[in-house]
């Protein structure tokens, strides 16, 4: 009975007829697969026994016929059954693959022929010819054959379908993930355990490899990700997936946060793999999904990775404060008008620059030169006298002591009014740092009062700002108000100030008097050494002032 094999060639010429049967799976099977699914599946089998080589699988597309070519052989019963053997490293776990695909692939193209064999064997797979019942439903039959010649290795020959599907079948090997994959290029990264790799792709795409099989493409990321690992978070998303599909967007957005918790956790260059690749996005001022599920994971992550933004982006951001927003915005603004891009917001955990960061700098900036140049913080009796002007500003200005909540004031001296201005102008907007100029302590109270009620209005906006003057004009209405109040505070800020005083004179007569001691304390060859530290036209100065003397 050789003549019913389909394919009439030399090779099966000699083929003998064993059996037919009828197979419980009919056109009826409730899968739609695309040419790209079923060519997928009719691969399977030959990547699951060939783990280890799968350089040893062949392709041959010619036309509206295809056929692929194993070194190693397997059982064509197993094409039949609805059993399965297969073992994690296995792609297909209900060995359902082959048999949906060839329902599909006959629905479609219900001529074709589809021959597969192996060793002594052979087996063609068509559709019955009659009809179950009165419905249009028809199964599959088996025909299998038995040759007197083995055959080493297996086969599989689809002919008569369209050059979609065999398209398809050219390409389908690269579906399966192997170190000959053509869509892989050089390996980038790897993890510790070898489960999660990061190859460079060879096309414009990314590529996601999930336990063997390609899950999904990323857009604007030529990366190949590879995940040999199963991830209880994926697999119980997957769990009713029996048809492998492609991950939706819910899954990705998963297996990125695997990958972000698992593999880029605190590792630069790792994440400097995927910002390199993402480059043609964020120059753009657009980002990844993975890039965000990084972002979203980790704290800040060094120079290694801001140098790649130094100086030509900023990522936006934004405040739940209106004016503070408005502050934002009008840097943003120069930014953009200076070429930066902006960036989405999670991109600062890279060390891209915002505005905050930049206002937070520059405070750091304005502190650390306040601390030079003579910024410091209040002496026993000045922190005695600030207490009385607080006391005075809870008695005519209660709404603002208690605007600040638990957040009081810090207080810090400058020992100049230029250098209060610089400290001011680098603060934040509604800090709750405020300057007092060293002087004010040495005031009468009317003016003392002024400047601490102003001072204590920035917490309300800007010097000009329509916020500020509002609170100035309130304040002076609650002083006078309470004007009666004034005569016991201005008593007590005298006796305050008259502390300061005396507490200042000691400490200029005691450091005068320190001075005098250490120099004193010098030998001659410690007073040469000392003068050879200044500059030369200091000791020149000084020379003078001796011989005048």
């Amino acid at each position: 009975m050789s003549s019913l094999f389909p394919i009439r060639t030399k090779e099966f010429s000699q083929l003998k007829f064993v059996r037919s049967q009828e197979s419980s799976v009919t056109t009826a099977w409730g899968v739609d697969w695309s040419d790209a699914m079923i060519a997928r599946d009719l691969l399977q089998n030959f990547y699951d026994a060939h783990l280890n080589s799968v350089q040893d699988i062949s392709i041959t597309v010619n036309g509206s016929s295809a056929t692929v070519a194993g070194k190693i052989g397997f059982d064509l019963n197993k094409l039949f059954y609805l059993a399965s053997e297969k073992t994690e490293k296995h792609v297909g776990q209900y060995g359902e693959g082959f048999k949906a695909a060839i329902a599909c692939l006959l629905r479609r193209h219900p001529d074709a022929v589809v021959v597969a064999r192996s060793g002594n064997a052979a087996v063609s797979v068509r559709l019955e010819d009659r009809e179950l019942g009165h419905s249009t439903v028809q199964p599959l039959v088996y025909d299998f054959y038995e040759s007197p010649v083995e055959y080493s290795g297996s086969e599989l020959a689809i002919r008569k379908v369209t050059t979609d599907l065999t398209s398809e079948i050219s390409t389908a090997i690269s579906q399966f993930w192997h170190s000959e994959n053509p869509l892989s290029g050089e390996i980038l990264c790897r993890s510790s355990d070898g489960k999660l790799s990061v190859y460079r792709s060879t096309d414009e795409k990314g590529h996601l490899f999930y336990r063997g099989l390609k899950r999904g493409e990323m857009v604007g990321l030529p990366l190949v990700l590879v995940c040999d690992k199963p991830y209880r978070q994926i697999e119980r998303k997957t769990a009713q997936d029996r048809d492998r599909k492609a991950f939706d967007d819910a899954v990705l957005g998963t297996l990125y946060s695997v990958w972000a918790n698992n593999f880029f956790k605190h590792d630069s260059s790792a994440i400097g793999v995927v910002l390199d690749a993402a480059k043609p996005l964020w120059q753009d001022g657009k980002s990844h999904t993975l890039v965000s599920a990084i972002a979203s994971k980790h704290p800040r992550v060094g120079t290694l990775i801001s140098d790649r933004f130094k100086g030509d982006y900023f990522a936006v951001c934004k405040a739940s404060d209106p004016m503070k927003q408005l502050r934002i915005t009008a840097k943003e603004d120069e930014w953009r008008a200076d070429g930066r891009v902006a960036l989405p917001a999670n991109f600062s955990t890279f060390g891209v620059e915002n505005a905050e960061s930049f206002f937070v700098e520059q405070l750091k900036r304005a502190e650390k030169k306040a601390e030079r140049n003579g910024r410091r913080v209040l002496s026993p009796a000045e922190t005695a006298a600030k207490e009385v002007l607080e006391h005075a500003v809870q008695e005519f200005a209660p709404e603002i002591w208690e605007s600040f909540g638990n957040r009081r004031p810090n207080y810090s001296v400058a020992e100049t009014e230029a250098l209060l201005g610089q400290f001011k102008k680098a603060l934040p907007y509604r800090t709750s740092q405020v300057f007092l100029a060293a002087s004010v302590f040495e005031a009468d109270f009317a003016t003392a009062i002024s400047v601490f009620l102003h001072e204590h209005t920035h917490i309300y906006g800007y010097d000009g700002g329509r916020e500020f003057t509002d609170a100035l004009t309130w304040l002076l209405a609650a002083v006078i108000r309470n004007r009666k109040g004034i005569d016991q505070f201005e008593r007590d800020w005298r006796t305050a100030a008259r502390k300061v005083a005396a507490e200042r004179k000691a400490n200029t007569n005691r450091s005068d008097q320190e001075v005098e001691t250490t120099i004193t304390a010098l030998s001659e060859s410690e007073m040469r050494q000392l003068l050879g530290m200044l500059p030369p036209s200091q000791v020149e100065l000084l020379a003078g002032q001796l011989q005048r003397e």
